[in-house]
């Protein structure tokens, strides 16, 4: 646990994490972008589609906007293509090229609404949906042009996407993760060797040596600098101690032989004097 928590693994972890942070964002960015691009390519599709419904609006016999007709029609359950639906002024379907079942797609009255207005688009799950107003003043008949496509289109393209920003990003991730631990092991690494030559200068007490000096103004250059330093003051004190202790040692022989001659003298007056002659 202790390895797994030294620096140079908590340095790793966070590049792993400021990496996969960035992927996170990068990918929802992607996925967002491309969520717009596919509804603007898909409105754009449909309001062609109207567009070209419309101009067959505008050409159609009254028998043709009479009756319900039904004009091969997809079954919407499965199918991911553009349709297209004429509607009467009440909302009752006259042409339909799809199924949703056995009856064609209803769509929402504020799609409707909005679309007596002006041309109206509508995310309404699960379909795109645009709808435009119609109007034969001549046959006295008008109502609503709505074509939409099933959202799964957009969504098989989004899966496929998503996968691979999922993979991608695993193998972003890991490689930023092994990046960040070999920067971190170089970037400690003298580090490492200044502790290495702290300790051996402790175990052999030799004042006297210096941690190799690093190039460069970082932290590391300055650490060392300063430890040394502090080897070169300790050195200092240490040969002051060194030599207030052979001053001492000095004195006291000195001391001890200035004092010899007179103990001795001593020691032979005491010698005479225990003697009973």
């Amino acid at each position: 646990m202790r390895r797994f928590l030294s620096l140079r693994n908590r340095i790793a972890l966070l590049g792993g994490l400021v990496v996969l942070l960035t992927v996170v964002g990068f990918a929802s960015g992607v996925d967002a972008l491309v969520r717009r691009s596919q509804e603007n390519d898909t409105n754009k599709a449909l309001q062609a589609r109207a567009s070209a419904i419309a101009g067959w609006v505008a050409k159609a016999s009254p028998e043709q906007l009479a009756a319900q007709q039904y004009l091969a029609p997809a079954d919407l359950r499965s199918s991911t293509d553009i349709f297209a639906e004429v509607l009467s002024v009440d909302g009752s379907v006259l042409f339909s090229t799809a199924l949703e079942g056995s009856t064609p797609p209803r769509p929402p009255a504020t799609l409707l609404a909005a679309a007596s207005r002006t041309d109206s688009s509508l995310r309404s799950p699960p379909y795109y949906l645009y709808a435009t107003a119609w109007s034969r003043p001549d046959l006295g008949l008008s109502g609503y042009i709505v074509t939409g496509q099933s959202s799964k289109a957009g969504r098989n393209a989004l899966n496929g996407l998503n996968g691979f920003l999922l993979v991608s990003g695993i193998f972003t991730v890991a490689g930023g993760l092994v990046a960040s631990l070999t920067v971190a092991r170089l970037a400690l690494r003298p580090l490492k060797t200044v502790a290495a030559a702290a300790d051996d200068i402790r175990t052999t007490r030799d004042f006297g040596r210096r941690l190799p000096e690093q190039p460069g103004g970082d932290e590391i250059g300055i650490s060392t600098r300063s430890f040394n330093g502090m080897l070169a003051a300790l050195q200092e004190a240490y040969d002051r101690l060194a030599a207030s202790l052979d001053s001492q040692r000095q004195f006291i022989a000195d001391a001890s032989h200035e004092l010899r001659t007179p103990l001795t003298s001593i020691r032979t007056n005491a010698a005479v004097l225990q003697r009973d002659d």
